[in-house]
């Protein structure tokens, strides 16, 4: 091969690997990208019902009943219309409690008494479904820990030692809003 050829080749070689190098942090963003459907909650969501017969359908405060049962959630993009569900850790519970009762930092993460929480378990990542209104807790039928609603969703009674990640919640003529991200650590702790 003519000595010309060869430094043409190497050129080419050298242009197409510095397009190849200068595209892989791109390349590597978009592949870190999730789908809409497997996103966290994020800032001004609504809330969809998890099951029954309104799922999917947009939860306003007046379906949140004083005093449980809880409701479970998803939450929902509200300009495409796509529920957040393809990850379990969207998972959110609802639960209306008297709102004078609220600490005052779960005051400002609620809205007329709706609380919202991760239903993912800080313990070992079970489903958290329940509400003890004798107990007055939320609890993990897996283990029996229980987490108290009214002050920032902490461990009351392990195995569990840490809160529940809150949702602070908005509310837009009824309809309820994510006002921000999950505001602590979603589900139990890897190992």
């Amino acid at each position: 091969m003519s000595n010309n050829k060869t430094i043409r080749r190497d050129f080419l070689k050298g242009v197409v690997g510095a397009g190849v190098i200068a595209s892989a942090p791109q390349v590597a963003l978009a592949a870190k990208e999730k789908p809409p459907e497997k996103m966290r909650p994020q800032e001004g969501d609504f809330l969809a019902f998890q099951k029954g017969d309104k799922k999917g359908e947009i939860i306003r405060e007046e379906h949140v009943p004083m005093g449980g049962p809880v409701v479970m959630a998803f939450p929902m993009d509200p300009a495409t219309g796509i529920i957040r569900k393809k990850s379990r850790l969207n998972q959110v519970l609802l639960l209306r409690v008297e709102p004078s009762s609220l600490s005052e930092k779960t005051q400002v993460n609620a809205i007329n008494g709706i609380v919202a929480y991760s239903s993912v378990c800080s313990h070992q990542g079970c489903v958290i479904n329940t509400w003890n209104d004798e107990q007055q807790r939320i609890m993990c039928m897996c283990h029996g820990s229980g987490f108290d609603a009214r002050n920032e969703g902490k461990a009351i009674n392990g195995p569990a030692i840490r809160r529940l990640a809150g949702l602070p919640l908005g509310s837009d003529d009824g309809v309820l809003v994510v006002r921000e991200k999950f505001n602590g650590r979603v589900g139990a702790k890897k190992k």
